[in-house]
């Protein structure tokens, strides 16, 4: 379970360079340790550590109210507590870097549900593409594996090179896939067979009860198709 605690970041790097003192600080400890820093500032013997609150007594805070300081900082340590209880063993499936981003968001006042659907909707496309692509290459299909890579690798490109969650395709980014191959002169043909592949590691995810979406996007979303003209056959005269 990540845990969190109020501190003061006494590092070199965090002293303030206008005023000499350090900033009031949240500590996440998740696997590795992340420093979120607060808008208040202390000295150290300014700062309690042991009731994570800034001393009202101490000359370095004269300019603070400290009571007012005190409950906004325990206030976001309290919401971020919240958070980790909240989102309970769904926490396993996140980084140290992305529950600050959850935090961060928390103290924006958005809504918790929102955090906890991306956190339990967290599978991405490349997760659960080695999935299938490991079945089909053990299926001795090689073709249909390399099909679901090369489609990955594209939408995936398109996304700056980072891994897209399941829940974060949407119609928008369909859109955009398809509008940017277009402006690479790619046929109908391609696009449409990449986007199939994506299409296909989305519903299988969701069969097995991988993925639960709230909107489908390729309900609301027309893959290109092109007409395919079938080619005369020679006209062959057979005899008996």
């Amino acid at each position: 379970m990540a845990k969190v605690r109020l501190i003061l970041d006494t590092r070199k790097s965090a002293k303030s360079a206008a005023n000499g003192l350090y900033p009031v600080a949240l500590r996440l400890f998740h696997r590795k340790t992340r420093i979120i820093r607060l808008p208040y500032f202390s000295s150290p013997a300014g700062w309690d550590d042991k009731y994570m609150r800034m001393k009202k007594s101490a000359f370095k805070n004269n300019h603070i109210d400290c009571d007012r300081a005190n409950e906004k900082i325990y206030d976001k340590l309290h919401m971020a507590h919240k958070l980790i209880t909240e989102l309970g063993d769904s926490i396993n499936s996140v980084d140290a870097d992305t529950l600050v981003g959850y935090i961060r968001k928390a103290w924006d006042k958005k809504v918790d549900t929102k955090i906890r659907d991306e956190v339990d909707n967290g599978l991405t496309l490349s997760q659960w593409g080695k999935v299938i692509i490991d079945r089909k290459l053990k299926s001795n299909k090689p073709g249909t594996a390399s099909w679901y890579a090369g489609a990955i690798r594209s939408i995936t490109k398109l996304n700056g090179g980072r891994d897209l969650r399941l829940n974060e395709i949407t119609v928008t980014l369909l859109t955009n896939f398809q509008i940017e191959h277009k402006a690479k002169s790619s046929s109908k043909n391609g696009i449409s067979s990449y986007l199939r592949a994506v299409r296909a590691l989305y519903y299988s995810a969701i069969k097995e009860d991988q993925f639960y979406p709230k909107k489908n996007p390729f309900q609301h979303f027309k893959i290109p198709t092109s007409r395919r003209t079938k080619k005369k056959r020679p006209y062959q005269k057979w005899t008996l």
